[in-house]
């Protein structure tokens, strides 16, 4: 199997396990870009772009699961500057 089946299976495998997730907190533009040419590895959710290069199936769903809490729930953090730096670290504005 080459590294760009390898990633391509692994793109499946991660909209599998966002879309429950996704539809439940109603984001409706979701994907994981795998760029054929770099093999670099983009999540997208609602047109925010957060680099996955490398990461874990796990690791990804991770990084949802930070977008979802800056999205819904990060109002109510105390330590938010820090919190939302720490979660942000790898999303490309």
């Amino acid at each position: 199997m080459s590294n760009l089946e390898y990633l391509e299976n692994k793109r499946l495998q991660i909209i599998d396990l966002i879309q429950p997730m996704c539809s439940a907190f109603e984001i409706k533009d979701y994907d994981y870009k795998i760029n054929k040419e770099t093999l670099a590895e983009t999540l997208i959710l609602d047109n925010q772009k957060i680099c996955c290069s490398c990461n874990s199936i796990n690791a990804v769903v991770e990084e949802v699961i930070g977008y979802i809490f800056i999205k819904n729930y990060s109002r109510w953090w105390y330590h938010k500057p820090q919190t939302v730096k720490a979660i942000k670290q790898y999303w490309i504005d």
